[in-house]
């Protein structure tokens, strides 16, 4: 006997909501894209794009022949952005708003 169809929202037996199929926030989403003719009349094969944001919070886009393709170009993105100095202020985390305000 199949399973019965789960639904987006289950509720667990502890209470917890679960959501099927959703990444949690601030992963991005990593989406087919299907094959198209442009105007020119050359045909574009599918691909795979993965999203993820950037350290100014602005959408970046990689893509990849396949879904683990592209979820290995965010990983790396991702990894340089985070092993990346930063730069363009000379404050910190540890600057106080006294040291702020002179």
């Amino acid at each position: 006997m199949p399973r019965p169809p789960r639904g987006k929202r289950t509720v667990t037996a502890a209470g917890d909501v679960e959501v099927v199929a959703k990444n949690p926030n601030g992963d991005g989403s990593v989406y087919f894209e299907p094959p198209r003719v442009e105007k020119g009349g050359r045909e574009r094969r599918g691909f795979w794009r993965a999203t993820y944001r950037d350290n100014e919070g602005r959408l970046q886009r990689v893509s990849g022949p396949t879904r683990a393709k592209a979820e290995a170009k965010r990983d790396e993105k991702l990894t340089a952005l985070a092993t990346a100095p930063r730069v363009g202020s000379r404050f910190s985390q540890d600057t106080t708003v006294a040291e702020l305000t002179d």
